[in-house]
């Protein structure tokens, strides 16, 4: 699977963005993912250490009012969405996911043009400017609230909520010995954002001191540009000042009322983890988006809110206590907060993008051994040489009766298995391959390499980009079969000597172990060279042992 991310601007969109990322690397080993993003934000720094590739655009929003910034915005759209066409061309993505920013934007609209399927996720309450543009060319998409999906009619908006919820629940405990905190002590944990709030912290100064010598503790995180401010001041020891918290997510599992802004990353972690919370939305925000996020939960009496304007210090010390002193009213704001949660959103969105990449199936055959081809009856497409066609058609040098023992040889087979109902597969392949035939896969391309030896059209596959070999019969370890009558030991050394010159880092067998490293191509060229210079590289000669393998000629 080869998948594009964009995401950019605000950790609001990135931290869901490299959510989704780690699901599909977790669930797809072999996923190559690249990450599209702006040049001067901060995913530019966050995306490559979290071990993606990067790629940065020059892009900007545009303005709601009239200003002539926005004719150098479209500017930039139009460049960067002619960039984006030649990245997708080039990287050759399946899937196309943006998850907001506008950079996401003309990621999503190049994709749309050149037939790239795409999908986008929204993680507020209501569609910001880029996702209201790009969800017109998405073939899906995912949606972090419940309301939002119900107000639309359209079966390709999809409730999976905030893919961050999944990594919230993943995360470590937090142990409150390590922040200075008491264990047997509630926690109310105050926090605005990484950053913190200039408005907040000046209303918080003169507020702090409500809290002193409360039978529970109180931790501000002050921003680290704040924190020097906040030093000055004394407060009683159930107070505690930081100026960030690594690992916030971890501390909410032992928070009993937290007090933060409303960003939907946050929403969807006090969700999955059950926690009370005063919001006090930023009213900063574009579309005042956190107030209508916090309005989610407070109509569902699932939060209490606080609005900026109206944060006083007996109103938040009312509220905090109210929370942690009235179990029945603090017990209904988790039952309630329960139908926000979603505990497997990342999953939820990567199953949502297999579906977007499902392609066709085509069967290709090693060769036509009946060991190899019994499943090419369930492929309505299948590749063969051309030098075992006639073996499709009847023609196989072994009599069914011979077959019918080799099936049941050394194996264990299932209960209701009767051999004699085994019926040589038979039949026309769709496309006929030949010697460096070129198979593409979708952004990878496959050489097909004629190796006789095993059998007339046996074919190996090459993936020269990565190194990758795919033997089938030709090599592997264990007993090698090149016996009468369907084999040829004299091509089976011409055909070791065409794969043994390839600089393999992957060697792929079709039977036994797979570990199996490419040095093992030069060992068996030399013993089949050994053979034919002491002449005994024909039918007949025996067996030849040579450890971790050996050839039955």
């Amino acid at each position: 699977m080869r998948v594009i991310i964009s995401a950019g601007g605000t950790g609001g969109h990135i931290y869901p963005a490299l959510a989704i990322a780690n699901k599909i690397r977790e669930r797809n080993k072999d996923a190559e993912i690249l990450y599209i993003g702006t040049k001067n934000r901060m995913e530019k720094d966050i995306v490559p250490k979290a071990g993606f590739k990067f790629v940065g655009l020059s892009v900007e929003g545009l303005r709601r009012s009239l200003s002539p910034r926005n004719i150098k915005s479209a500017f930039l759209f139009i460049n960067a969405t002619f960039k984006c066409k030649k990245i997708i061309k080039k990287f050759k993505p399946d899937v196309v996911i943006g998850v907001g920013g506008y950079v996401s934007a003309p990621v999503i609209y190049a994709a749309h043009k050149l037939g790239v399927k795409c999908c986008i996720h929204e993680q507020n309450s209501s569609f910001g400017i880029t996702n209201k543009f790009a969800s017109k060319y998405a073939d899906k998409v995912f949606v972090s609230f419940k309301s939002l999906e119900e107000k639309m009619n359209d079966k390709k908006f999809i409730y999976t909520g905030n893919p961050c919820s999944e990594n919230a629940i993943s995360s470590k405990e937090a142990d409150k010995k390590e922040f200075g905190l008491s264990d047997n002590k509630k926690l109310v944990l105050i926090v605005m954002g990484s950053l913190g709030s200039k408005t907040i912290n000046d209303k918080m100064k003169g507020m702090l001191t409500l809290f002193n010598n409360k039978d529970y503790e109180v931790m501000f995180v002050t921003g680290k540009n704040y924190f020097d401010e906040y030093k000055k001041n004394k407060y009683t020891k159930n107070i505690k000042l930081v100026p960030y918290i690594d690992g916030m997510t971890s501390l909410l599992k032992k928070t009993d009322c937290l007090v933060s802004r409303a960003g939907a990353s946050t929403l969807a972690e006090i969700s999955a983890l059950n926690v009370p919370s005063i919001l006090i939305p930023s009213p900063y925000v574009t579309e005042n988006h956190q107030y209508k996020n916090a309005m989610d939960l407070v109509n569902s009496n699932a939060a209490l809110i606080l609005e900026e304007k109206d944060l006083e210090g007996d109103t938040l010390l009312r509220m905090v206590e109210k929370v942690l002193n009235d179990k029945v009213y603090t017990n209904n704001i988790k039952r309630n907060l329960k139908s926000f949660e979603v505990k497997n959103s990342a999953s939820l969105i990567y199953d949502e993008v297999v579906k977007l990449t499902d392609k066709p199936v085509t069967a290709v055959a090693t060769h036509i051994h009946w060991d190899h081809i019994g499943g090419h009856k369930y492929f309505p497409d299948f590749y063969a040489h051309s030098e075992e066609l006639d073996w499709l058609n009847g023609k196989f040098p072994l009599s069914i009766e011979t077959i019918k023992k080799m099936v049941v040889d050394r194996c264990d087979l299932p209960n209701d298995f009767n051999v004699n109902d085994y019926i040589f597969f038979q039949g026309k392949p769709t496309k006929v391959l030949n010697d460096h035939d070129i198979i593409d896969i979708g952004g990878r391309e496959i050489e097909v390499l004629h190796t006789p030896g095993h059998s007339p059209g046996h074919l190996c596959f090459w993936e020269r980009n990565k190194g990758y070999l795919f033997t089938g019969d030709l090599v592997y370890k264990d007993i090698l079969f090149a016996y009468y009558p369907s084999t040829d030991p004299e091509a089976y050394l011409t055909s070791l000597e065409k794969v043994a010159a390839l600089p393999v880092k992957n060697v792929f067998p079709a039977h036994h172990s797979l570990d199996i490293h490419p040095e093992i191509l030069i060992r068996m060229r030399e013993a089949f060279r050994q053979l034919k210079a002491d002449g005994k590289l024909h039918h007949g000669s025996g067996t030849f042992n040579y450890g971790d393998w050996g050839v039955w000629l």
